[in-house]
């Protein structure tokens, strides 16, 4: 979108959770599409994890540009400080 382009907040866009596999587990992944969307993609990931729902307006507010917006849940980390196993998931999912 050019510079000074207006940007319609009100546009409808479609939001849904879809089950991903992985190996044996699945994980919810939650995607929110603007009924005319472009071929660019956003990658939402929330730092401590948790459902990315809870930030469905600013989600729809990034759809509302005309991007995909691809965000998956993560269990929420217990620790402040993530282990090599919890960063792994994150990185593979």
């Amino acid at each position: 979108m050019g510079r000074g382009a207006a940007i319609n907040m009100n546009a409808e866009c479609h939001s849904g959770v879809q089950q991903i596999r992985d190996g044996a587990e699945a994980f919810n992944v939650t995607v929110v599409e603007a009924q005319q969307s472009s071929k660019r993609l956003v990658l939402f990931a929330v730092g401590r994890g948790g459902n990315p729902e809870r930030h469905l307006p600013l989600l729809r507010s990034v759809a509302a540009l005309g991007r995909t917006v691809i965000a998956p849940h993560f269990d929420m980390l217990i620790s402040l400080v993530a282990s090599k196993v919890e960063l792994d998931k994150r990185v593979r999912r």
